[in-house]
């Protein structure tokens, strides 16, 4: 099927939907692309955090929303797992999954700090 969407409705539609206040979730598995199934992390000084996401933009074709801001969680007081997926979430608990993405697996245990670089998070249509 080809793709149909203009770049101007991908980035509209990147905008708002990951428009406002979002949080960021980590999982350990990951969630299905319906928000069903995955393991959130829990426990152990976990807490989802404020994502700043700057506006869409389309570079070779492909229309993405990234971080604007480094995204910084507690130290965890125990070890978190394995993370491989994240997600943008509506709430700080609770609510509802707007993107998810997968992650290149990484190991959280005490006293590392989980963070995310500036640009290190990608949500896209292409």
């Amino acid at each position: 099927m080809a793709d149909n969407i203009t770049d101007a409705e991908e980035r509209r539609i990147l905008d708002d939907s990951l428009g406002g206040t979002v949080y960021l979730a980590l999982f350990t598995v990951a969630p299905a692309d319906d928000g069903a199934g995955g393991t959130e992390v829990s426990g152990n000084a976990y807490a989802r955090q404020a994502l700043t996401l700057g506006a869409a933009a389309t570079v070779a074709g492909a229309s993405t929303k990234k971080n604007t801001a480094e995204v910084v969680y507690p130290i965890p007081t125990g070890n978190w797992g394995t993370i491989v997926a994240a997600a943008a979430m509506t709430a700080l608990t609770g609510g509802a999954m707007r993107w998810r993405v997968d992650l290149t697996p990484i190991a959280i245990t005490a006293p590392v700090q989980p963070r995310f670089a500036i640009g290190d998070l990608s949500f896209g249509l292409s």
